[in-house]
């Protein structure tokens, strides 16, 4: 019995970092394509200023 709840915490924990690291990844993608966003405006802008 304390085997299997070992056995069953172990498999939240690994689920609870499965969870975070596709989360970590949407927020890498999220901030990649704001900088990718954000960058563009500011080529934009250069070009209509200078």
């Amino acid at each position: 019995m304390y085997a299997n709840q070992n056995g069953q915490h172990r498999d939240l924990g690994s689920n609870a970092w499965k969870f975070n690291k596709l989360l970590l990844n949407r927020r890498l993608e999220l901030w990649h394509t704001e900088d990718a966003f954000g960058r563009s405006l500011d080529i934009l802008k250069f070009r209509f200023l200078s």
